[in-house]
């Protein structure tokens, strides 16, 4: 999946999301929402079961930029197996590789660093 911001070329430089790294989240998702926002327009998405299913630009002034994305696990990729503390650890490691995201997990934002795995 690519997704630009839907922008003409004379315009500031469009917000990207593109890479295996979506292509690999749209397919591992139910549903997924992606919202990319610049200073003056929000483009929001809705993806299910790896299609389109919806899309809104909303031409507003805002101070907020940048990108989110959420999803729900395809349930047939779930099991009872999984392990919710081991993949909050994970999510913390990615934070501390990159402090500027703002990841949530099941509804809370995850701050700190990860537990060492000894």
């Amino acid at each position: 999946m690519h997704l630009d911001y839907p922008f003409n070329t004379t315009q500031s430089s469009p917000i990207q999301l593109h890479g295996i790294g979506m292509s690999l989240i749209n397919t591992l998702c139910s549903e997924l929402s992606v919202t990319a926002r610049k200073r003056d327009a929000t483009l929001r998405m809705a993806f299910l079961n790896g299609q389109l299913s919806s899309e809104e630009l909303i031409d507003v002034r805002s101070e907020d930029t940048g990108n989110a994305i959420s999803g729900t696990v395809r349930p047939q990729l779930q099991n009872e197996g999984a392990n919710p503390e081991r993949i909050r650890r994970w999510l913390l490691a990615v934070h501390a590789a990159s402090p500027s995201l703002k990841l949530h997990f099941n509804g809370k934002e995850l701050r700190g660093t990860p537990p060492s795995a000894a």
